[in-house]
């Protein structure tokens, strides 16, 4: 298992460039959670399960397995810590769309 540290807690999602704040926020608030090893996170109808991993500094990679409304999907993505509490990335979903994400600790 490895230490997540500062990555650990509850992230809001705050910006995603391929998808509006609506659709983001359809069903519930945008949003990561993260413990040590694990996490899951939600936004619009897509929701997924993480398996994370720290490999150095300030940088967490992560692949995730979950579901868009009915289907199944999975994907990858990465995170870096910025200043005052925020975390860009960008998260792909396989054979699909990807894009560039924006989180804010809460």
């Amino acid at each position: 298992m490895t230490e997540m540290g500062e990555f650990n807690g509850y992230w809001r999602i705050t910006w995603m460039e391929a998808w509006e704040t609506e659709y983001i926020d359809m069903e519930e608030p945008g949003y990561f959670l993260i413990g040590d090893d694990h996490g899951h996170f939600v936004f619009g109808t897509v929701r997924g399960d993480l398996d994370a991993r720290k490999p150095s500094g300030n940088r967490l990679e992560f692949s995730w397995a979950g579901q868009c409304e009915f289907d199944e999907m999975n994907g990858r993505g990465w995170l870096e810590l910025e200043q005052n509490g925020v975390a860009e990335g960008r998260i792909f979903i396989h054979f699909g769309d990807e894009s560039d994400i924006r989180l804010e600790k809460a």
